[in-house]
């Protein structure tokens, strides 16, 4: 499995649910998928991996309000050592 990119709106709260590896490439349907919702959740139980690219698009939406829910550690200590980039770059 490459990567799905699975979207569930309840309510207000648009849940994306990803699974498998999450590369520089999805992250513009992942933004896509996010859209102008009120509020996002973000399911990462079943990403296997994910590069540098998507790590920081993850960040910047987590960043922005969203609630990343069921992220595994190993991906978590990559959102947490990505350098941050000042807005706009």
């Amino acid at each position: 499995m490459d990567c799905r990119i699975q979207v569930v709106d309840e309510g207000d709260v648009r849940t994306i649910a990803i699974a498998g590896r999450l590369m520089g490439e999805h992250v513009p349907g992942l933004l896509t998928a996010c859209g102008q919702a009120a509020a996002v959740r973000l399911d990462l139980r079943d990403v296997l991996s994910v590069d540098p690219i998507a790590a920081d698009a993850l960040r910047r939406i987590r960043d922005g309000g969203a609630q990343l829910v069921g992220v595994p550690p190993y991906i978590q200590f990559k959102l947490d050592s990505v350098p941050s980039r000042p807005p706009g770059v």
